[in-house]
């Protein structure tokens, strides 16, 4: 009974998804249009970044971002120096990081270098609502149970993680991640959705 109703919830939500994601690309269309060009005109590299994630039942797909950072050079590739030895720490950035671009400074606090991820959600890659797509390297940081777990749904825009408090760490991210895992239903999809709007709108508003 739990499973079945689990299947109605999934299926309901992937329609709101596609519908939300349609018309959110076309109001937003004059927006995206403006940002592709100001990081063409900033320096002339790619407007995207492409990065390989772990979707659902393990699938790999291309997440689609508009860049915010400096392009690395053709000979050097995406692998940074020194890197830290966590993957997760390895692949983020910090405030001041210099490989930010003027038009990323500008995009990260709002999160709109992650509105191309619409496309994914339209192409059934992502969807509004679950966990955030990982790398695979950053996947090494799970234990196998919860990895498994995790890929159960199609990975999120926003998630429980992204609606609660600032600074987690790995744990507090799966602890809250658990919760849509565990407790996935139509009424906390809403909900999660809400409080990203205000979390937007309160983010903007300071």
């Amino acid at each position: 009974m739990i499973e079945l109703s689990r299947m109605l919830a999934s299926r309901v939500m992937r329609v709101c998804d596609v519908v939300i994601a349609l018309t959110l690309i076309l109001i937003l269309m004059p927006l995206l249009l403006a940002i592709a060009i100001a990081i063409k005109v900033e320096d002339g590299g790619p407007v995207f970044f492409l990065q390989t994630r772990i979707g659902k039942d393990l699938k790999s797909f291309t997440v689609l971002k508009f860049r915010s950072m400096t392009a690395p050079p053709l000979d050097q590739g995406a692998r940074q120096p020194d890197a830290p030895p966590s993957p997760r720490e390895a692949m983020s950035t910090k405030v001041g990081d210099r490989r930010v671009t003027r038009v990323g400074r500008v995009l990260r606090p709002a999160h709109f270098d992650e509105l191309p991820q619409l496309f994914n959600i339209v192409a059934g890659q992502m969807a509004l609502v679950g966990v955030r797509p990982d790398t695979p390297l950053q996947e090494t940081d799970y234990v196998p149970e919860y990895w498994k777990i995790r890929h159960r749904y199609r990975p999120g825009l926003t998630g429980p993680a992204q609606v609660g408090p600032p600074g987690q760490d790995l744990p507090q991210r799966t602890a809250l991640e658990r919760i849509w895992l565990e407790n996935f239903s139509f009424i906390l999809y809403l909900k999660i959705i809400l409080l990203t709007i205000l979390k937007v709108f309160a983010r903007n508003s300071h």
